[in-house]
């Protein structure tokens, strides 16, 4: 049995190949293969191996890059994925916080006219006329 890359290396790899194959300088590279393959034609008279050479490499080249595509892809939603359950975590904080300060803010409010209340009542006490006794 052979031993496999282990995840960070295949991952490594991946990310490595899919920067070279979707660089600007991978699609010259393709335009230049196809422009000498065609430039080639007349020399080999258009023959059949002339055209399944083009076949060939465009299908390899294809089926790798499909291959590519998807676990790019696999590892985009997974990322994705985790991102969207933490964003839903911490909205669900957020709520349970916004609700705990709103019952504070509420319950500071009540506090806060009772103390009016309160200093009202002891203002209006000290402020009354002292009866004469005599």
């Amino acid at each position: 049995m052979k031993a496999q890359p282990t995840p960070r290396l295949r991952v490594h790899i991946e990310n490595a190949v899919a920067a070279v194959g979707c660089s600007f300088e991978a699609f010259v590279v393709a335009c230049l293969v196809v422009i000498i393959w065609a430039a080639t034609g007349p020399h080999f008279g258009y023959s059949d191996t002339w055209q399944l050479i083009i076949n060939t490499g465009t299908t390899i080249v294809t089926f790798l890059m499909a291959f590519l595509i998807g676990a790019n892809q696999r590892r985009s939603d997974v990322v994705s994925s985790v991102m969207l359950k933490l964003l839903e975590q911490h909205v669900k904080l957020i709520e349970s916080h916004t609700d705990e300060w709103e019952k504070n803010q509420q319950e500071t409010h009540r506090l806060l006219c009772d103390v009016h209340a309160l200093t009202c009542e002891m203002h209006e006490r000290t402020m009354k006329p002292k009866s004469n006794r005599a």
